[in-house]
């Protein structure tokens, strides 16, 4: 449930965030950092429970997605 509730609150701020932060930098650049800072929470996450990520090969649902 926890994770739920930082879910949708990150995804409520995000749109004033890239308002605010459109002012003084270029899409390109504000785009690498919403990047950086999603790639750097889940290897944080990760870390935090001790686990990999690796993709089951057999999920057909993994490759259609893809």
């Amino acid at each position: 449930m926890l994770y739920l509730i930082l879910a949708a609150l990150s995804w409520s701020i995000v749109g004033v965030l890239v308002k605010i932060a459109s002012l003084q930098f270029d899409p390109f650049t504000i785009t690498f950092a919403r990047f950086a800072v999603g790639a750097g929470a889940l290897a944080f996450f990760l870390a935090a429970v001790r686990r990999k990520l690796w993709p089951e090969a057999a999920n057909r649902w993994i490759w259609i997605g893809a």
